[in-house]
């Protein structure tokens, strides 16, 4: 009887000193993890062997849950391999409101977003939830899938009271899909929009003063 592969993420983070080929690091990665990790956990891997740690920067297990674990042969195995980029956010202001940008473009993966996934505390049902939900989304999308047969929104609305994390939240989903997700784009960018900039300078003015003490 065939063992249900239950899928393990294993993030890779790249040195900018190292040129080797992607798909040869993804071997090294997955011979390494062979002989190194009879069971997977969530969390930071030591890389022992010099070879593997004179290209990365860090590997690390992610999404399996708290307390759960993995069993080397029960695994498949999904190893992401990024450098993270130290770009700053382009930023984009509207005519005669110089003190708050309406627009920041974040190149992806982007150092300054590292580690805001795991900084999130909430139930690992939303996180789990979330992620499925935009990665289905896309699957669907690449499929061409006929949406007079299946159709499903493409947007994802996140609301609760203010310091709930949604902003983090919205960042954080944005790395973690794309770095899921290199294999079959480019270059991957972050639009985070400044909503109160939409409206003229007649409307919204308490919302614009609150995001510049933000600030």
């Amino acid at each position: 009887m065939e063992t249900l592969k239950v899928p393990v993420h294993v993030e890779a983070v790249v040195k900018s000193t190292c040129f080797v080929d992607k798909s040869d690091l993804i071997k090294l990665i997955d011979k390494y993890l062979s002989c190194s990790c009879p069971l997977f956990k969530d969390g930071i891997l030591t890389i022992s062997r010099d070879h593997l740690s004179e290209y990365l920067e860090s590997l690390t297990v992610c999404d399996i849950g708290t307390g759960k674990m993995v069993s080397f042969w029960q695994a498949e195995l999904q190893v992401h391999v990024y450098q993270l980029l130290e770009s700053e956010p382009e930023k984009d202001f509207l005519e005669g409101e110089e003190d708050l940008p309406a627009c920041e473009q974040w190149e992806l993966p982007n150092k300054a977003l590292s580690g805001l996934w795991n900084s999130i505390i909430s139930d690992e049902s939303v996180k789990k939830r979330l992620l499925g939900y935009c990665s289905t989304s896309m699957s669907f999308a690449e499929a061409n899938v006929d949406s007079d047969l299946i159709s499903w929104n493409r947007m994802v609305l996140l609301y609760g009271p203010p310091g709930t994390g949604k902003t983090t939240i919205c960042k954080s989903l944005a790395q973690k899909i794309y770095i899921r997700n290199m294999l079959k784009f480019k270059s991957g960018v972050l639009l985070e929009i400044n909503a109160h900039s939409l409206f003229s300078k007649w409307f919204s003015e308490s919302g614009k003063l609150v995001s510049a003490v933000e600030r």
